[in-house]
């Protein structure tokens, strides 16, 4: 299965991921890295595995997955060093890569949060925020306490325009001590408010990604 954007041409991707791309890359009022995952992870060993899954196809879950972080990392750089719209169309085209290895890692393992919340990721930069939700959705289900997660879900929110939902992911972020990325959200959400009061759009700065 393989994603490719239907809709959008070069010069509205780039508008789109203007919106959602922070700059300086990842700042949080916490001093922590507020990325989706962040490096790949680890081989995970044999007895970490759920005792209900096979263990190759969770294996092959897992290095999927580590594939799409270094395809979203690059993703992320190419848009951070783009200086024409040729540039930035480059980075979408590796978003939407990314966005392939999650979803072939979720054909092994359906139950995967943090690849949800990644593809979730890779689908809103590209303006895909329907699609994106119902990922945040599922990985929320499958793990309540996942913090980016719900912190991402309400930047797509934002992007619906659903203000009163991304509020509330703040105070859920508040309600489980997270002050940073909270902070960081609250920035978002204001910034969000007051351009729509204003009838302009929002900066790169205020919103993050």
């Amino acid at each position: 299965m393989k994603f490719r954007l239907r809709w959008l041409d070069v010069a509205a991707a780039a508008c789109l991921l203007a919106l959602f791309i922070h700059s300086p890359l990842g700042a949080s009022g916490s001093g922590s890295d507020p990325e989706p995952v962040g490096q790949p992870s680890d081989p995970v060993d044999e007895g970490e595995w759920p005792a209900d899954e096979p263990i190759d196809s969770l294996k092959e879950a897992r290095d999927l997955y580590n594939d799409g972080v270094k395809k979203m990392e690059k993703a992320k750089k190419q848009w951070q060093e783009s200086k024409t719209d040729k540039d930035r169309a480059k980075a979408v085209k590796s978003f939407e890569k990314a966005a392939d290895k999650y979803v072939e890692a979720l054909q092994f393992n359906p139950n995967y949060p943090e690849a949800l919340n990644n593809l979730a990721f890779s689908l809103r930069v590209t303006g895909r925020y329907g699609e994106a939700m119902a990922h945040y959705n599922r990985a929320i289900e499958l793990r309540p306490d996942f913090m980016q997660a719900h912190e991402y879900r309400a930047r797509a929110f934002l992007a619906l325009d659903s203000v009163a939902q991304a509020q509330g992911e703040y105070q859920w972020l508040i309600d489980h001590k997270h002050q940073g990325e909270a902070d960081t959200l609250k920035v978002a959400i204001d910034a969000w408010v007051l351009a729509k009061a204003e009838g302009r759009k929002v900066s790169v700065e205020k919103l993050g990604w």
